[in-house]
């Protein structure tokens, strides 16, 4: 319930920020003109998903976890937004690259999670995981995750894929990620490689979040703990032989949700 509580507020909160931008900045031009209603059954074509990871992205959403995101979007970074020829503009129009419109929007909805008012703040964002980590775009194009993926990103990040899923936005985006995603899984790896990989992250993971007390077990960091049986999971999936078609995982078994 938590899960489902969040992800309806992050979608609230979308529909909200994007009315605000575009009404300062038009929309990205490769969109269709249209209007971002209230209504949760209306279609949000932005061309911008969010992505969950972690707890959300697992469906065990906590009181007192974060949000881990990643944020994507699919319309050409040269492009500039554009207004409705329909509506008044006069004084406000300021069109700018869809690329800073979409790092915006993020900023923006980022905020609109996070800010602290009297009665607290929604959630606590946390943004490491996108591509190339602190030091990577806060949103990426589909295209240069999907490169990111097969290229350049950690054994780690592909552990973290596991529990990943699109929550919010752009349907089609999200469809387009959850193929990558099951493309990523699937690949063919070095099984002894693979192994050293993990085995090394859950030792770093060990020394600098187990919690030694005399008399307390920490059943989640300790050795044969939780966090070890989701690294074995992650482990076998990852492990999968992607070049025989038998062998690959299929929608359902790849869906983040069910991996706990």
């Amino acid at each position: 319930y938590l899960t489902q509580l969040a992800q309806v507020i992050i979608e609230t909160s979308m529909r909200i920020c994007w009315r605000a931008l575009t009404e300062k900045y038009g929309q990205p031009q490769g969109l269709a003109s249209t209007d971002i209603g209230d209504s949760l059954d209306e279609p949000m074509n932005m061309g911008f998903a969010v992505i969950a990871y972690g707890k959300l992205g697992g469906a065990e959403l906590g009181f007192s976890s974060d949000l881990d995101l990643v944020f994507l979007f699919d319309q050409p970074a040269s492009d500039s937004t554009i207004f409705d020829k329909d509506k008044n503009n006069m004084g406000r129009k300021k069109s700018i690259l869809v690329s800073r419109f979409y790092t915006r929007f993020a900023q923006k909805l980022i905020h609109f999670l996070s800010t602290r008012t009297s009665l607290g703040i929604l959630y606590e964002v946390d943004m490491r995981l996108r591509p190339s980590g602190n030091s990577g775009l806060l949103v990426s194009h589909i295209d240069a995750f999907s490169d990111y993926q097969k290229e350049s990103a950690w054994t780690w990040e592909h552990q973290a894929l596991c529990r990943a899923r699109a929550i919010a936005g752009d349907q089609s985006l999200a469809v387009r990620f959850k193929e990558i995603r099951r493309l990523t899984l699937n690949s063919s790896r070095d099984g002894e490689k693979l192994r050293q990989d993990v085995v090394d992250m859950r030792h770093k993971m060990r020394q600098e979040l187990l919690q030694k007390k005399d008399g307390f077990c920490d059943l989640k960091q300790c050795e044969g703990g939780l966090v070890d049986i989701e690294f074995l999971a992650q482990f076998l999936l990852l492990a999968n032989d992607g070049s025989a078609p038998e062998n690959q995982l299929n929608d359902s078994q790849l869906d983040g949700s069910q991996l706990n």
